[in-house]
């Protein structure tokens, strides 16, 4: 049963990427450099072979290495002991290469065992951890069984921050990962020894950042510092913000502990998280002089290669700074007015709740027939506000109460504490007091939050997966598009690519008003050449006078079960060469609606151009819930393609891409290929009564 999970879950975590064609990232190490050096990074991943490039965004990073690492499996005993020799000779600083026996036809081919003299020292790490480390088939994930080294140069003036980082090859892109970039030193974990062989102490002046890997056997990592009496130092863990979601752990992520240890080895301060944040952010006042120990471990006392953490060390508190969301269309964010005053709409307010059990209160006007929406921004900005939300009406009751509010898992945070609601009529013009407080009760100096009412404005947000795509110009690429309706609004939403976009849609290219997402096709512009380049792409949602952009995401699994969208920075995509075959095929009716019940059946129907000594298979890409191919049939030229529906099939509109699997002869040799047709729409109906 766990082999069976390990495959499942691998086979699933490469997510958005993978189940559309591309490379998956599962984690970088180090996620981060030191502005002016030369860093090289370990990718960790799936599907890396033919990855040729790699892209950073924002400015002052220089790509200047890719490289593939080779596969490294079982190791037959004699080149084993052979391998261990040479390793132990290049420890001494001897660097000929130890007598070979004879017998080396079953040794394994690696040209990184060919030519350990000439190793960086992380190729080398690499070959000693495979030749003395025992795998254990239940920690090794197939999410993270390929590798490759990428050696990046950071220019003294890169900008300090978050950036993205991504592999590209064979005309596909990977999902990003966060790579930071800083301006303190940074220290990285002794690298890997052998038994037997004494393992360097890692040490660190302040301030710094420390690079590590929690690896597989539950390890702690500890790095040692000397401090003085009274200072106060803060160590910040970046864990679950590198990599946020796993789908073959639970709870998901790397559960960060940070402890700090005295001369004696006294544990004095610990920390396993910041508010609702699982990474830790650990204050410490430093009782006397002398050495102390750093030590950071998994709360569960796991360990695997993608648990990668970045700590940053520095003297004093971190200064709070209030984020801010993006302004209101109708107004500015403004500072709340003092408890009990009254408000004049639209208002756009941020506040505090600095003590625990406190409330904010204010007055507003309402009129007869006037739909007001009311809503807390916090805990998406990074607040540890749980906020309740109240509208009591102008007889003191009540009228509305709401903490949490269902919405769509798109982010990180895993809590969507903010809370929302329509003010309800109160039967004729009069005065409300709207009520915030938070539901934990504790509040604080960081518990801040905004308040906005307004009128109720109909509006709906796209989000487009996965955020790394490539199409030809006759054989379309797969585009997920979610859309994330507001005030009201249920609309048809139209979907299109401005003329200089690298892609355009074809096929079915709307969201009607029961379809909150469906999958779309998108082919290369013809105008492009294809040249190996990933290029930003736009894709526009227009509903009435409604104007908005989709924004990057990329679908990733939490703790087997759940997914989420992952906001990235760019929307990107690659031309690639289209197949030799894919204007063979075309629908008969382009335009058509396929309707059908729950439990019935209905006909998609498509042109096949016969060659000989080809074969076809047919099956449907990203298929909306119960809907499977049931049947394929041909004649005349024509394939009817049977289209059932579930008992259970939910009713709405839906996309249906039909996805050809084309073997055939190719100058002698066998071939496939995978053509996508455009999608179609499709609608299932209710049941008629009987």
């Amino acid at each position: 049963m766990k082999h069976l999970k390990r495959w499942l879950t691998g086979t699933l975590l490469a997510g958005a990427a993978a189940a559309f064609g591309g490379p998956h990232i599962g984690y970088l190490y180090p996620a981060g450099g030191r502005t002016g050096t030369t860093v090289e990074v370990l990718v960790g991943g799936r599907a890396l072979a033919g990855i040729n490039q790699a892209r950073i965004s924002g400015t002052g990073i220089k790509v200047v290495g890719v490289e593939r690492v080779p596969g490294m499996g079982h190791i037959p005993a004699a080149q084993k002991r052979y391998l261990m020799n040479y390793l132990k000779r290049l420890r001494q600083g001897n660097t000929e290469a130890p007598p070979r026996t004879d017998e080396t036809k079953e040794w394994r081919k690696n040209r990184y065992y060919d030519n350990l003299n000439t190793l960086t020292p992380l190729q080398r790490e690499l070959v000693e951890r495979n030749v003395y480390i025992t795998r254990d088939p239940l920690q090794n994930s197939p999410s993270l069984a390929d590798m490759a080294i990428v050696k990046l140069e950071i220019a003294k003036d890169a900008p300090p921050g978050r950036r993205e980082f991504r592999l590209i090859g064979r005309g596909q892109i990977s999902d990003p990962l966060p790579f930071y970039v800083d301006t303190l030193p940074e220290i990285n974990e002794p690298r890997y020894t052998p038994p037997n062989v004494p393992h360097p102490r890692a040490a660190f002046r302040i301030p710094a950042v420390l690079n590590g890997q929690i690896m597989p056997g539950g390890e702690s990592d500890l790095f040692d510092f000397h401090a003085r009496k009274g200072e106060v130092l803060t160590f910040s863990v970046r864990a679950r913000a590198l990599v946020p979601f796993m789908g073959d752990g639970v709870p998901g992520h790397f559960q960060a502990v940070l402890e700090v240890l005295n001369a004696n080895g006294r544990l004095i301060a610990a920390a396993d998280d910041h508010h609702f944040d699982p990474d830790p952010v650990l204050v410490f006042r430093v009782p006397e002089d002398g050495r102390y120990t750093l030590r950071i471990r998994d709360a569960l006392y796991r360990g695997r290669q993608d648990f990668v953490y970045r700590i940053r060390a520095r003297r004093g508190r971190e200064k709070f700074v209030m984020p801010e969301p993006e302004a209101p269309a109708e107004g500015m964010w403004t500072d709340a007015p003092p408890a009990g005053s009254e408000l004049k709409l639209p208002a756009y307010l941020r506040f505090k709740l600095e003590r625990p059990g406190a409330k904010l209160r204010w007055k507003f006007a309402v009129k007869s027939g006037e739909k007001l929406n009311m809503e807390v921004i916090a805990r998406r900005l990074g607040s540890p506000l749980d906020a309740r939300l109240a509208v009591i009406d102008p007889a003191g009751e009540v009228a509305v109460e709401v903490d949490d509010v269902k919405c769509p898992r798109v982010g990180t945070i895993l809590h969507q504490a903010d809370p929302a609601c329509v003010v309800p009529e109160v039967g004729g013009d009069g005065i409300c007091t709207v009520e915030v407080a938070d539901a934990s009760g504790t509040g604080g100096p960081e518990a801040f939050g905004y308040l906005k009412i307004a009128p109720a404005t109909p509006d709906f947000t796209l989000y487009a997966t996965p955020s790394g795509t490539s199409a030809a110009t006759d054989n379309p690429a797969v585009v997920k598009v979610t859309a994330v309706r507001t005030g009201g609004f249920g609309g048809r939403i139209v979907l299109a690519t401005p003329p200089d976009s690298e892609l355009r849609i074809v096929g079915a290219n709307t969201l009607d008003p029961d379809m909150d997402s469906g999958a779309f096709t998108f082919v290369a512009q013809s105008w492009r050449r294809t040249d190996n380049v990933a290029r930003r792409v736009r894709i526009i949602g227009f509903a009435g006078d409604l104007r908005r952009e989709a924004l990057p995401a990329d679908e990733a699994m939490q703790a087997f079960a759940y997914t989420h969208l992952v906001p990235a920075q760019e929307l990107l995509a690659m031309q690639i060469w289209g197949s030799s075959q894919s204007r063979r095929f075309q629908w008969v009716d382009p335009e058509a609606v396929l309707s059908l019940v729950p439990g019935g059946k209905t006909t998609l129907r498509m042109w096949r151009r016969h060659v000989a000594d080809t074969v076809e298979s047919y099956s449907l890409a990203a298929a909306p819930k119960g809907i499977v191919l049931a049947d394929s049939k041909e004649s005349d030229g024509i394939v009817e393609h049977t289209i059932q529906a579930a008992d259970d099939t939910p009713v709405g509109a839906a996309n249906l891409i039909l996805r050809v699997n084309c073997k055939y002869n190719n100058k002698g040799k066998r071939a496939t290929d995978r053509i996508t047709l455009p999608a179609v729409r499709l609608r299932v109906l209710k049941c008629p009564e009987k």
